[in-house]
């Protein structure tokens, strides 16, 4: 008869023939198996806690407040995590990472969700205008950009008219703005310049802006197909 006893502490491998029983030590054996079987619960952070204490996802579905829960619990989203929501989903979900009354509150004690830069452009996205169409559009576009490089180029031409504004009432006049009209306007000053000069910064704008108008063409025949 021969007894192998793998020294690999982490699968606690133990060996033995058929032909004999062989006895271990409840004392240890059993007690590092029963450590490796208790999982602790995964820990939810700084967000979770005040989303719980000013009761922000009070107006979700229970189905929404566990997937959400599960996105927030390590204070961070990625785009492998929003991948698993849709629009709307999406859109809720960064509506209620913050209490509605934050404006109220001392801002030092919200914990900030944590992102990537691609993330915050997609949460951008999704008030970026009156049109929703445009928004969901937007946020698609964001997301399918390849480039971090080409991201930053393709927002600058947005960024820059969000900063012209004064006030409230010009920034409300901003966001009528944006809409079909804008992408065509765009996609033709964007291919008279490229035809000009053809660098790579407007061959970049031009890409992402025909991915644009691609994205808000679907979005818009998606919506007549399901209320058709």
């Amino acid at each position: 008869m021969q007894v192998t006893n793998n020294q690999e502490v982490e699968s606690y491998n133990y060996k033995a023939t058929k032909t004999q029983e062989v006895k271990t030590s409840p004392s240890t054996f059993d007690s590092l198996l029963e450590e490796k079987k208790e999982v602790p619960d995964k820990k939810e952070g700084l967000v979770l806690a005040c989303i719980d204490k000013y009761n922000v996802f009070e107006d979700l579905s229970e189905d929404e407040k566990k997937r959400f829960r599960e996105i927030l619990a390590d204070d961070n989203i990625t785009v492998q995590e929003i991948d698993t929501l849709s629009y709307e989903e999406a859109k809720r979900l960064f509506s209620h990472m913050y209490p509605k009354n934050v404006e109220s509150l001392d801002k030092s004690t919200i914990p900030i969700v944590k992102h990537s830069n691609q993330v915050g452009l997609m949460i951008s996205s999704t008030v970026m205008s009156h049109d929703e169409n445009f928004n969901e559009a937007m946020y698609r576009t964001y997301r399918e950009i390849d480039t971090e490089e080409q991201r930053d180029i393709f927002d600058s031409t947005i960024h820059n008219l969000n900063t012209a504004y004064i006030n409230d009432e010009q920034y409300e006049q901003l966001k009528n703005m944006y809409g079909e009209s804008f992408i065509d306007n765009m996609l033709s000053n964007l291919e008279t310049e490229y035809s000009q000069n053809q660098d790579l910064r407007t061959k970049m704008l031009l890409d992402s802006y025909t991915i644009l108008q691609k994205n808000y063409n679907d979005v818009l025949n998606e919506k007549k197909e399901i209320y058709a």
